[in-house]
Order: C-alpha cells, then sequence, then structure tokens
C-alpha cells in the first residue's frame, strides 16, 4: 500500500466516524469515548475549572476536536483539543501572520493540551469582557463566531448561534454526568493524577 493510498484510508475512516458521529444522541456518543477521550474530558474540566469555566472547556473539547480526537482543521485553519483559530492566536502572541508561523502555531497547539487551553481561555477571557459575565450562550456564539452575533441573518451568524446550542446541551450533559466519569477512572486506579487536579 502506498503512502498516498493509506492517507486516503484515513480520511475515509475519519469521514465515516463523523458521519456515524452526528446521527447519535449526547449520551450515546459520551459513552463511546475511549479511555483518552474521558481523560481530555477531565483534564479540560480541570484546567477550566479555577477560572469559573470548568464544564465549558470540557464541552468545547468534545465540540471542537471530538476531545483531543481531531487536532487539526486547515479549513479555519485552527488547531489543537479546543480548536483555537490561529490567526488570533499569532496576533495575541505579536507573531506575524505567515503560513510558516501558522504551521509552527499549530504544531505547538495540537501537541500540548496546556497550551491549547490557555489560548482558549483567553478567547472566552476576552469574549467574557465584551459580553459580561453571566451571557453564556453569547460567550459561546463568540467564541465559534467572533462578531458574527451582530450580523443576524449570515451564515455565519447562524453557524454561531448552532454552536452555542451545542456547547449549552453538552454543558448540561456534562453537569450531570462529569463526576461520574472522574469517579469511574478514580475506581480503577487509571487517572489518580487527573482526580488530584482537579481538587
Amino acid at each position: 500500500m502506498t503512502k498516498m493510498s493509506k492517507i486516503l484510508n484515513k480520511i475515509l475512516i475519519l469521514l465515516l466516524l463523523v458521519t456515524a458521529l452526528m446521527g447519535l444522541s449526547l449520551e450515546q456518543e459520551f459513552n463511546m469515548f475511549t479511555e483518552e477521550q474521558y481523560s481530555i474530558a477531565i483534564q479540560s474540566y480541570g484546567l477550566g475549572e479555577p477560572f469559573g469555566m470548568g464544564y465549558t472547556m470540557a464541552a468545547i473539547a468534545w465540540q471542537e476536536s471530538s476531545s483531543g480526537t481531531f487536532l487539526l482543521n486547515m479549513n479555519d485553519p485552527s488547531a489543537g483539543v479546543f480548536a483555537n483559530y490561529i490567526p488570533s492566536v499569532l496576533a495575541r502572541h505579536g507573531i506575524k501572520d505567515t503560513q510558516r508561523n501558522r504551521n509552527i502555531m499549530a504544531q505547538k497547539l495540537m501537541n500540548s493540551i496546556d497550551l491549547s487551553a490557555a489560548e482558549a481561555l483567553s478567547e472566552l477571557e476576552y469574549w467574557k469582557s465584551i459580553h459580561g459575565e453571566s451571557s453564556w450562550p453569547l460567550l459561546w456564539q463568540s467564541y465559534n463566531g467572533g462578531f458574527s452575533y451582530k450580523s443576524p441573518g449570515t451564515s455565519e451568524y447562524i453557524n454561531s448561534i448552532e454552536y452555542s446550542n451545542d456547547i449549552r446541551d453538552k454543558v448540561h450533559f456534562l453537569q450531570k454526568n462529569l463526576f461520574t466519569i472522574t469517579n469511574f477512572w478514580t475506581k480503577n486506579n487509571r487517572t489518580k493524577l487527573l482526580w488530584t487536579k482537579l481538587n
């Protein structure tokens, strides 16, 4: 099998997986998580909780990368567990937006959940300063769609509303189920370190 055939096979498998997941309920999708995805969900919660954003971070990780499964989206371009928009990350650090710098930053975001989380939290804090402390739907909408909330009727606006609704549903699901998962991991002695980080 040639290198190109292997790549095409991987793309086909990913497309089939994404298509299969589209029709599942949150509970069904969540129950199909691998150990690594559960671990990413718990880490995401732990990284966000000190800022009052534990469930939001876990929900964004789930929505954006299927909790660490898909770490690169060339269409945006975004990368990392939290699908950080690369041009924004570069701008936040005063780095020139070139293709080479985008590639370097994409690799760094894919390699480090801590960096990806720090960038996601910076983005969320920025939108919190715009929308206020208790405007969660607008916060989630802007994380995905930027200022599209000012342009009702556009496709970007509609997509950002759908995104906000998806995050809301995932947050509610995680609020009911995250500690069950954490307890599962602790009982099996697999992530005592993660449990310690959360407390």
